[in-house]
C-alpha cells in the first residue's frame, strides 16, 4: 500500500557513489562494501538517491546518525531535509527496488502529485541480503490554499 507520510531532518553518515544508470549496478554494491568496512559498528542503513541534471546518479550509501557523531576519514556527513513523501514497503529481492521506485512515480502521476528528485530507501544490511526496505519518493509541497475572504 502506498501511503503520504512526513519525515524529519535525517542526518546521515557515509558516502557518495555516482554514475550512469548502466554504471551504478557495479559501483552501489561495491560503495557498500567500502562504508560497511569504514563503519563496522554502524547499523540502521539507508540510501539517498538523486538524479543530477546531467543524466547521472548519486547515490549516498550511509547510516543514520546522531548530530555529533564521530564522521570517520573516509566518510561524509549529509543531512536530509524534512519533507514529504510517498512511501512502498518492499518485500522482494534488492533487483526488484527500482521497480517499487517506478509504482510510487506512477502513483504520484496518477494522484497529480509532482515527484521529487529526492529517492530513501532504508533496510540495507550487511551482506546485501534480501531484507524488507522501506521506500520513500520525495514530493513536491502543496500549494497554500488562500482562504477567507478581505472585507473592505
Amino acid at each position: 500500500m502506498i501511503a503520504t507520510t512526513s519525515l524529519p531532518e535525517l542526518v546521515c553518515v557515509g558516502l557518495t557513489v555516482s554514475g550512469t544508470w548502466q554504471e551504478l549496478p557495479k559501483a552501489v554494491p561495491a560503495g557498500w562494501e567500502r562504508l560497511f568496512a569504514a563503519a563496522p559498528e554502524a547499523e540502521n542503513f539507508l540510501e539517498v538517491s538523486r538524479r543530477q541534471g546531467d543524466g547521472t546518479y548519486a547515490e549516498f550509501l550511509g547510516f543514520l546518525a546522531a548530530g555529533k557523531t564521530e564522521i570517520p576519514d573516509s566518510l561524509e556527513r549529509h543531512v536530509v531535509a524534512p519533507g514529504r513523501y510517498l512511501r512502498l514497503r518492499h518485500d522482494g529481492p534488492l533487483a526488484d527496488i527500482a521497480g517499487g521506485f517506478a509504482r510510487l512515480h506512477a502513483h504520484a502521476e496518477a494522484a497529480g502529485m509532482t515527484a521529487g528528485a529526492l529517492k530513501l530507501d532504508f533496510g540495507y544490511r550487511r551482506g546485501l541480503p534480501d531484507t524488507p526496505h522501506e521506500l520513500y519518493l520525495g514530493i513536491a509541497p502543496e500549494p497554500l490554499a488562500l482562504g477567507g475572504s478581505a472585507s473592505g
